[in-house]
Protein backbone atom coordinates (compact mmCIF):
# COMPACT_ATOMS: atom_id res chain seq x y z
CA UNK A 1 0.00 0.00 0.00
CA UNK A 2 1.20 3.11 -0.80
CA UNK A 3 0.81 5.78 2.22
CA UNK A 4 -1.53 8.44 1.66
CA UNK A 5 -0.04 11.78 2.76
CA UNK A 6 -0.75 15.74 2.97
CA UNK A 7 -1.88 16.69 -0.24
CA UNK A 8 -3.53 13.70 -1.82
CA UNK A 9 -6.76 13.35 -2.52
CA UNK A 10 -9.58 11.09 -3.69
CA UNK A 11 -11.96 8.77 -2.46
CA UNK A 12 -9.39 7.10 0.35
CA UNK A 13 -9.23 10.03 1.81
CA UNK A 14 -12.51 10.85 2.12
CA UNK A 15 -12.78 7.14 3.82
CA UNK A 16 -10.03 7.87 5.96
CA UNK A 17 -11.75 11.32 7.09
CA UNK A 18 -15.32 9.74 7.78
CA UNK A 19 -13.83 7.07 10.27
CA UNK A 20 -11.80 10.09 12.25
CA UNK A 21 -15.29 11.99 12.34
CA UNK A 22 -16.37 8.64 13.80
CA UNK A 23 -13.74 9.05 16.20
CA UNK A 24 -15.01 12.29 17.12
CA UNK A 25 -10.94 13.70 16.02
CA UNK A 26 -12.31 15.78 13.19
CA UNK A 27 -15.32 17.75 12.67
CA UNK A 28 -18.04 16.27 10.52
CA UNK A 29 -18.50 17.19 7.45
CA UNK A 30 -21.63 18.53 7.17
CA UNK A 31 -22.84 16.84 3.81
CA UNK A 32 -19.90 17.65 1.73
CA UNK A 33 -17.36 14.87 1.26
CA UNK A 34 -13.83 15.95 1.94
CA UNK A 35 -11.19 14.27 -0.55
CA UNK A 36 -8.06 16.09 0.73
CA UNK A 37 -5.63 15.07 2.90
CA UNK A 38 -5.45 18.82 4.29
CA UNK A 39 -3.29 20.13 7.35
CA UNK A 40 -6.55 19.11 9.86
CA UNK A 41 -6.71 15.47 8.73
CA UNK A 42 -2.95 15.26 8.99
CA UNK A 43 -3.28 16.52 12.64
CA UNK A 44 -5.94 14.22 13.58
CA UNK A 45 -4.27 11.23 12.01
CA UNK A 46 -0.93 12.32 14.34
CA UNK A 47 -3.64 12.11 16.68
CA UNK A 48 -4.78 8.86 16.52
CA UNK A 49 -1.40 7.39 16.07
CA UNK A 50 -0.25 8.59 19.26
CA UNK A 51 -3.28 7.38 20.87
CA UNK A 52 -2.75 3.91 19.33
CA UNK A 53 0.87 3.54 20.06
CA UNK A 54 1.89 3.76 15.89
CA UNK A 55 4.59 5.58 14.59
CA UNK A 56 3.38 9.56 14.72
CA UNK A 57 4.36 10.43 10.93
CA UNK A 58 0.83 12.19 9.66
CA UNK A 59 0.41 9.26 6.81
CA UNK A 60 -1.73 6.46 6.87
CA UNK A 61 0.71 3.37 5.57
CA UNK A 62 -0.58 -0.03 5.98
CA UNK A 63 -0.28 -0.10 10.06
CA UNK A 64 -2.11 2.59 10.31
CA UNK A 65 -5.11 2.23 7.71
CA UNK A 66 -5.21 -1.36 9.93
CA UNK A 67 -5.81 0.33 13.12
CA UNK A 68 -8.36 2.69 11.35
CA UNK A 69 -10.07 0.58 10.08
CA UNK A 70 -10.24 -1.81 13.45
CA UNK A 71 -11.48 1.03 15.08
CA UNK A 72 -14.43 2.30 13.10
CA UNK A 73 -16.26 -1.20 14.29
CA UNK A 74 -18.84 -0.60 17.03
CA UNK A 75 -20.19 -3.82 19.47
CA UNK A 76 -23.47 -5.38 17.85
CA UNK A 77 -22.04 -3.99 13.82
CA UNK A 78 -21.34 -7.33 12.90
CA UNK A 79 -21.24 -10.51 14.37
CA UNK A 80 -17.59 -11.73 16.12
CA UNK A 81 -16.28 -14.86 15.34
CA UNK A 82 -13.21 -16.71 16.05
CA UNK A 83 -11.44 -16.81 12.29
CA UNK A 84 -8.37 -18.50 11.37
CA UNK A 85 -6.14 -18.13 10.23
CA UNK A 86 -6.54 -14.02 10.53
CA UNK A 87 -8.60 -13.14 13.36
CA UNK A 88 -10.94 -10.42 13.50
CA UNK A 89 -9.91 -7.25 14.65
CA UNK A 90 -11.50 -4.07 16.16
CA UNK A 91 -12.73 -1.46 19.05
CA UNK A 92 -16.22 -4.01 18.89
CA UNK A 93 -13.96 -6.65 19.89
CA UNK A 94 -12.05 -4.70 22.46
CA UNK A 95 -15.91 -3.87 24.27
CA UNK A 96 -16.80 -7.53 24.08
CA UNK A 97 -13.82 -8.65 25.85
CA UNK A 98 -14.15 -6.15 28.50
CA UNK A 99 -17.63 -6.48 28.93
CA UNK A 100 -17.02 -10.21 29.47
CA UNK A 101 -13.81 -9.25 31.53
CA UNK A 102 -16.79 -6.96 34.07
CA UNK A 103 -19.18 -10.05 34.40
CA UNK A 104 -15.92 -11.94 35.77
CA UNK A 105 -15.09 -14.42 32.16
CA UNK A 106 -11.18 -14.68 31.74
CA UNK A 107 -10.62 -13.32 28.17
CA UNK A 108 -7.19 -12.70 29.05
CA UNK A 109 -6.12 -8.81 28.22
CA UNK A 110 -8.50 -6.81 26.12
CA UNK A 111 -6.12 -6.70 23.02
CA UNK A 112 -9.08 -6.11 20.59
CA UNK A 113 -8.15 -9.52 18.62
CA UNK A 114 -11.17 -12.20 19.11
CA UNK A 115 -8.64 -14.94 19.51
CA UNK A 116 -9.71 -18.56 21.00
CA UNK A 117 -9.51 -17.57 24.93
CA UNK A 118 -12.08 -14.84 24.17
CA UNK A 119 -13.97 -17.37 22.19
CA UNK A 120 -14.00 -19.87 24.62
CA UNK A 121 -15.33 -16.90 27.13
CA UNK A 122 -17.78 -15.85 24.92
CA UNK A 123 -19.20 -20.01 24.67
CA UNK A 124 -18.56 -19.83 28.51
CA UNK A 125 -21.08 -16.86 28.78
CA UNK A 126 -23.63 -18.54 26.16
CA UNK A 127 -23.66 -22.13 27.73
CA UNK A 128 -24.56 -19.95 31.01
CA UNK A 129 -27.43 -17.98 29.81
CA UNK A 130 -28.87 -21.01 27.69
CA UNK A 131 -27.85 -20.33 24.08
CA UNK A 132 -25.87 -22.77 21.82
CA UNK A 133 -22.35 -22.38 22.78
CA UNK A 134 -20.94 -21.71 19.64
CA UNK A 135 -18.55 -19.09 20.81
CA UNK A 136 -19.72 -16.76 18.35
CA UNK A 137 -21.36 -13.53 19.13
CA UNK A 138 -24.14 -12.52 17.12
CA UNK A 139 -27.39 -11.07 17.92
CA UNK A 140 -28.59 -13.72 20.33
CA UNK A 141 -25.37 -13.49 22.51
CA UNK A 142 -25.71 -9.68 22.23
CA UNK A 143 -29.13 -9.21 23.12
CA UNK A 144 -28.32 -11.77 26.24
CA UNK A 145 -25.31 -9.16 27.03
CA UNK A 146 -27.09 -6.24 27.27
CA UNK A 147 -29.76 -7.62 29.86
CA UNK A 148 -27.07 -9.08 32.52
CA UNK A 149 -25.26 -6.81 34.17
CA UNK A 150 -21.56 -7.13 36.33
CA UNK A 151 -20.98 -10.58 38.52
CA UNK A 152 -17.98 -9.45 39.74
CA UNK A 153 -16.86 -6.59 41.91
CA UNK A 154 -13.77 -5.32 43.07
CA UNK A 155 -11.84 -4.56 40.17
CA UNK A 156 -11.62 -6.86 36.29
CA UNK A 157 -10.20 -10.62 37.32
CA UNK A 158 -7.37 -9.63 34.97
CA UNK A 159 -6.22 -6.72 36.78
CA UNK A 160 -6.91 -8.79 40.24
CA UNK A 161 -4.63 -11.74 38.97
CA UNK A 162 -1.98 -9.32 38.01
CA UNK A 163 -2.19 -7.87 40.99
CA UNK A 164 -2.11 -11.51 43.29
CA UNK A 165 0.93 -12.82 40.90
CA UNK A 166 2.56 -9.64 41.82
CA UNK A 167 2.11 -9.88 45.69
CA UNK A 168 2.76 -13.71 45.88
CA UNK A 169 6.40 -12.39 43.88
CA UNK A 170 7.53 -10.53 46.58
CA UNK A 171 9.76 -7.76 47.16
CA UNK A 172 13.18 -9.88 46.16
CA UNK A 173 15.13 -10.03 43.12
CA UNK A 174 15.69 -13.72 43.51
CA UNK A 175 15.30 -15.71 40.62
CA UNK A 176 14.54 -12.80 38.42
CA UNK A 177 16.64 -11.52 35.52
CA UNK A 178 17.60 -7.63 35.40
CA UNK A 179 18.89 -6.75 31.59
CA UNK A 180 20.13 -3.44 30.81
CA UNK A 181 21.22 -2.51 27.66
CA UNK A 182 23.43 0.83 27.42
CA UNK A 183 23.14 1.32 23.84
CA UNK A 184 21.32 4.13 21.61
CA UNK A 185 19.56 2.81 19.36
CA UNK A 186 20.98 2.33 15.50
CA UNK A 187 24.46 2.53 15.07
CA UNK A 188 25.39 2.44 18.38
CA UNK A 189 24.74 -1.36 19.95
CA UNK A 190 25.90 -0.52 23.38
CA UNK A 191 28.74 -2.16 25.55
CA UNK A 192 29.14 -6.14 25.59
Amino acid sequence: MRPIRPGDRGPAVTEIRTILAGLNLLPPADGAQIDEFDPTTERAVRAFQQSRGLSVDGRVGAETWRALEAARWRLGARTLYHAVPEPLTGEDVRSLQERLLEMGYDTGRADAIYGIRTSRAVAQFQREVGLTPDGACGPHTMNALRRLGRKVVGGRPQWLRESDAIRQSGPTLVGRTVVIDPGHGGTDPGVV
